[in-house]
């Protein structure tokens, strides 16, 4: 007890001298403070933003309710009669593939890929210029037709209407690629994006028809 009644009046004058020049020694201590305080409400509040944004927005980031994917094998024919009786069935497939420009004779990495009819169930496919699906990736005097990204045109020098082969399959570039509904669910891509028609495949000889 005697020692703590000695110490005691130590302490006071230590927190008394400390206080003398009030908050100005916490400056530091309450910028951290609100500093941290700031940043976890910011990063709360984003996260919110976000999640909040992929729940209304997921069906046209997916571009349909729900995505199945198959890496290297087609489904089974039981499994395909299946899905279809959930409910309207888009396929698609994707690979990385060259592209070659006959007419500089350039060539380059895309990242293709081949769509149906249906696609996109939710969200809008939009080229420059805007085609309907026949006209843009449809089969027109003997050649298949093809939407790229427009930093591809720049890399193979070539224009609306020159060709892009693809495989052994020439294809004819009749659009620019403005907005993919679901390109964001693919992550990182290598090279530019190339869309074709899912019909085209067999002739390209990466496929065989009865894989599609």
């Amino acid at each position: 007890m005697i020692g703590r009644s000695q110490t005691m009046p130590l302490v006071l004058r230590f927190a008394l001298r400390e206080m003398r020049e009030g908050l100005r020694g916490f400056r530091i201590f309450l910028a951290c403070l609100i500093l941290g305080i700031t940043a976890i409400a910011g990063v709360g509040s984003l996260s919110a933003a976000l999640l909040a944004g992929m729940a209304d927005h997921s069906r046209v980031l997916l571009a349909g309710d729900a995505e199945i994917r198959i890496l290297h094998h087609t489904l089974s024919p039981e499994d395909r009669q299946w899905m279809e009786q959930q409910g309207q069935v888009s396929r698609s497939l994707t690979m990385r593939t060259n592209a070659f420009a006959e007419k500089t004779g350039e060539r380059t990495l895309v990242e293709l890929r081949a769509v149906d009819d249906i696609y996109p169930h939710y969200g809008r496919f939009e080229t420059r210029p805007a085609l309907d699906r026949a006209d843009l990736l449809g089969k027109q005097d003997g050649r298949w037709g093809i939407a790229i990204d427009e930093t591809l045109a720049d890399r193979l020098k070539i224009a609306l209407g020159d060709t892009i082969r693809l495989g052994q399959v020439d294809f004819t570039l009749r659009a620019f690629i403005e907005n993919e509904p679901d390109r964001a669910n693919f992550g990182f891509q290598l090279g530019p994006a190339v869309i074709i028609n899912l019909a085209s495949i067999p002739e390209t000889a990466w496929y065989s028809r009865a894989a599609l």
